[in-house]
């Protein structure tokens, strides 16, 4: 593998611990920032499904202010893209 590494990028094999490292810290930052929007999107979907309109716990003005919120923030992607 290294043999490979070498031929391709010559300038990639001398860095390869500095590569590694690298690599292991961007699959940790992706790990944390997934598992904390997991948590914070379940919370807010539960929220929304228990205080929507006709829900378990009706809350009107909480239910408002969180549908606009995610829809916010679900449209600042596609904003990007533009």
């Amino acid at each position: 593998m290294q043999e490979l590494i070498v031929n391709i990028a010559p300038n990639l094999a001398s860095k390869l611990p500095d590569f590694y490292k690298a690599l292991g810290d961007t699959m940790l930052m992706v790990l944390w920032s997934g598992l904390i929007s997991f948590v914070f999107g379940l919370l807010l979907g539960v929220v929304l499904t228990v205080t929507k309109p006709n829900g378990i716990l009706e809350n009107k003005v909480v239910y408002q202010i969180l549908d606009k919120l995610v829809s916010l923030f679900r449209s600042i992607p596609f904003i990007i893209l533009l």
